[in-house]
């Protein structure tokens, strides 16, 4: 799943330039758009991000969301994964991204996906909170990553890691290969390079 395969004949040299709608010193993410219906997305989701996403998607015609990020904000990720689902938008992490914790929902969305960089994945924050926290709080947060990954068919290898780890669990070429599609239309192996370029 590496970089372009040698033995692909490509008809061109793909050389992407970027235009930034979003920059992180404002918000959470930087977000990113490019020729041929390309939507880059890295940093951390944070309140409010996905709301300038959905307008982007709103107002472009989007046919690729890349992703890089650690994670971040739940409710922002979940936001943006029923955009893209709603949208039938691939997904792609490509070579030297990660795609952690909540950015996996968002990538899980794409009607097809591929990871080449890193997906992680842990239990919900609020399964770790204090005596504190509002138990009502608790239970609508783990309920609602349950009914998120059921949504997005998690396999329940997967699902254990999200409801059982507290650390970030990297997953395996194996569980990456469980989740992923092998007809990309918008991925080849001519413009891997220059995605992850981007990033």
């Amino acid at each position: 799943l590496g970089g372009p395969s040698k033995n692909y004949a490509c008809s061109r040299r793909y050389n992407y330039e970027f235009l930034t709608i979003q920059d992180s010193a404002s918000s959470g993410v930087t977000v990113r758009t490019g020729p041929n219906g390309v939507l880059l997305i890295s940093g951390v989701f944070s309140g409010g991000d996905a709301s300038r996403i959905i307008q982007v998607l709103e107002q472009q015609n989007v046919s690729l969301v890349v992703l890089d990020s650690p994670g971040g904000v739940v409710k922002e990720a979940f936001s943006v994964a029923d955009a893209i689902r709603e949208r039938r938008i691939e997904t792609y992490v490509p070579h030297g991204a990660e795609c952690n914790s909540a950015c996996f929902f968002p990538f899980m969305a794409g009607e097809r996906r591929l990871a080449d960089g890193d997906l992680s994945v842990h239990r919900p924050a609020a399964a770790d909170a204090d005596d504190t926290a509002p138990v009502n709080d608790v239970i609508r947060e783990i309920t609602s990553y349950i009914l998120k990954t059921k949504e997005l068919s998690v396999p329940d290898n997967i699902l254990n890691y999200i409801l059982e780890s507290e650390a970030l669990v990297t997953l395996s070429q194996y569980e990456k290969l469980q989740i992923t599609t092998a007809n990309m239309r918008y991925v080849n192996p001519c413009n891997k390079m220059a995605l992850a370029d981007a990033m």
